[in-house]
This record gives structure tokens, sequence and C-alpha cells, in this order.
């Protein structure tokens, strides 16, 4: 049964990366136990189609690039959304949904708690510890590591919680028909590991070159 709490996550843009995989992962999953609704941009046609029979979706955001930024109909269907949605709790999965929901939170009689989501390793600024991530309630992120790095700089240690990304185990499932296809297209042996990295590679950031070292030692 779900509890009596409403939810509303929210992301910007289009397309699909890291951020939104997870973004739909936590969406999906969270609302076996939560009223959910997610807000995302006009013709996010990936999220619509893995999200539309399982949460309702609000729309607010035209995508042109850089320019969505400056867009005051954004904001304004933003803040419509928030003011008659009645949440308990607003996420923000990305920095720029933070700041959207920032530009509108003052008007808001009412409040909902802020959740605001860090996937990356690298502290924020100056600015943005004091003129955005205060006004979190929490501050969610995806790993130990990341947590003891902004503990260790005082950002806001009282509020920093770990929740691991997460992955979709269903969708990994074996297929010895592929397999074999595959090592013959690309001449591997039978006793040969193959190992593969989905992401866009930046080593300072994602940390491929730690994989390679360890893959190279098994």
């Amino acid at each position: 049964m779900k509890k009596n709490i409403k939810v509303l996550e929210i992301i910007d843009s289009l397309g699909w990366c890291g951020t939104k995989e997870q973004t739909y992962l936590i969406t999906k999953y969270l609302s076996k136990y939560f009223n959910v609704e997610l807000a995302l941009a006009f013709n996010h046609n990936e999220m619509i189609e893995k999200l539309k029979d399982t949460v309702n979706l609000k729309f607010y955001e035209v995508d042109n690039g850089s320019k969505r930024r400056f867009n005051l109909k954004n904001y304004l269907r933003l803040y419509k959304i928030l003011k008659t949605g009645n949440y308990d709790v607003v996420v923000a999965n990305s920095s720029w949904a933070f700041n959207y929901i920032l530009a509108v939170y003052p008007f808001l009689k009412r409040k909902p708690k802020l959740v605001a989501m860090r996937r990356s390793g690298f502290l924020p600024s100056f600015f943005s510890k004091h003129f955005k991530y205060r006004f979190a309630d929490k501050i969610v992120v995806v790993s130990k590591d990341v947590a003891n790095l902004l503990k260790e700089k005082n950002f806001y240690p009282e509020k920093i919680v770990v929740i691991e990304s997460g992955i979709d185990l269903s969708r990994f499932k074996p297929n010895p028909a592929y397999r074999k296809e595959l090592r013959e297209k690309f001449n591997f042996k039978e006793n040969e590991r193959i190992f593969i990295n989905v992401a866009n590679f930046q080593p300072w950031r994602k940390g491929q070159d730690i994989l390679l070292e360890a893959f190279s030692k098994l």
C-alpha cells in the first residue's frame, strides 16, 4: 500500500544520459511506495514512452537549447504545477532543475520539502553552496566517496544522504547466441574476457582509468 506522501520529480531538457536514466529508475520504483509525478520537457519522447503508464506526467519546459533558461513561460508552467499539485516533497534531479525550482519557490504559499540530487563528484562553487544548496532540505549523493568529499569541505554535512545509483537488472539477460555472434565478429577467443563500459569517456569523473587497471589484473 502506498504511503500518503505526494512527490514531484523534476528533470530538465531533452535527450538521454546517466541523469535521465537515474531519474527514470527513481521515479518508476519510488512510485510503488508513494504518489509520484514527474515534471519534464515537452516532447521528451524517451521519458514519456517509459513512464506514461506508470506516473502522471506534467509538462513545463520547451527545450530550445540554452535559450530555455531565459524562457519565462517555462518558469510559469512549473510554478502552476507546484502551486496546484499539493506536493509534500519536490526532487530536483539535475542542477538546472533545481534552478527552475528555486526561481519560483519563494512565491509558493505551501512550500514542499526540497531534495537536491548531486551525481557528480566535484565540489560546487561558493555561489552554489550559499545561494543554491542552502535551500535544500536534503542533498542526495550517489556514493559514499562523494558524501565524504562534501562533508570534509563542510558542505552542509547535516543534509547529506547517500543513495547509490540503481541498476535495473531485468534488462540484462544472458544471450548465448548473441555472445557467440559477437565473439566471431570481433575474433575474440572463447577464453578471453570482454568488459564494456557504456558512458562518456571521462576518467577524471567516471573513473575509467581505475576500471581499466582493475580489469588488466583479472
